[in-house]
């Protein structure tokens, strides 16, 4: 139910609410890489997710004519009106193909379901089976409401890769400013200022100390020395 203004701003002061989301520690994505079975719909897209840093809607509008060789076009949401371009690696186009082959994908279309039936399967089938800091849940502002909503929440992935990319171009340029405008041009946003303020997140807060050397397709591919969950299915 959505709270009164005066609710929200009490909550508010007392620190109770977040207005911005959060991240989401790389631990935790590589936790839930290994459980998420091999070359299935929430494989895919969740890995997606968190090798482009782009919007969870926009997996919609990823199509398979605009995957050229390892790099994959897309055009952004929110009324965008332009692309963003990532190169995946390998390991990942290696899954995608396999899903393809095993799935029913229309048309053009990237991925076989969309991005509500994602995070639906996600929340159904894997969120219970990953550590207790997935349970918990946050009060949320969004828009004219305010929710209870799961503190990892997927989207918070595009607010992890943005962190890791920003800290990688802080440690080349040793010039925060500069860090923000390559990471803002990279996004695709229309202000430093909506970098800073909506998509870095403390470094600490990811655990990124250890990881700020590696892209993340190399964080990623750490997930693949595990068997494969579908191997042991018959």
């Amino acid at each position: 139910m959505p709270l009164l203004i005066k609710e929200i701003f009490e909550l508010k002061m007392e620190k109770q609410i977040c207005i911005e989301g959060r991240g989401i520690p790389f631990n935790q994505v590589l936790e839930a890489s290994r459980i998420i079975p091999y070359a299935s719909d929430v494989s895919v897209m969740f890995k997606m997710l968190f090798l482009t840093g782009c919007r969870i809607t926009e997996l919609n509008s990823m199509k398979k004519s605009k995957l050229i060789g390892n790099v994959v076009y897309w055009p952004l949401g929110k009324n965008q009106r332009t692309w963003r371009k990532e190169i995946l690696p390998d390991f990942y186009i290696k899954e995608l193909m396999e899903y393809r082959a095993t799935h029913r994908v229309y048309q053009d279309r990237l991925f076989g379901i969309s991005h509500f039936t994602f995070k639906r399967y996600f929340n159904r089938d894997i969120r219970p089976l990953l550590p207790p800091e997935w349970h918990k849940k946050d009060l949320r502002i969004n828009g004219k409401m305010c929710k209870w909503e799961y503190k990892y929440n997927l989207r918070g992935m595009r607010k992890s890769y943005q962190t890791l990319i920003f800290k990688q171009e802080l440690d080349k340029w040793k010039d925060s400013h500069v860090a923000v405008l390559f990471t803002s041009k990279r996004m695709r946003h229309s202000s430093t200022h909506i970098t800073a303020y909506h998509y870095l997140c403390n470094f600490d807060e990811l655990k990124i100390a250890e990881l700020k050397h590696l892209s993340p397709a190399k964080i990623l591919a750490q997930t693949l020395a595990q068997t494969r969950i579908s191997d042991f299915i018959t």
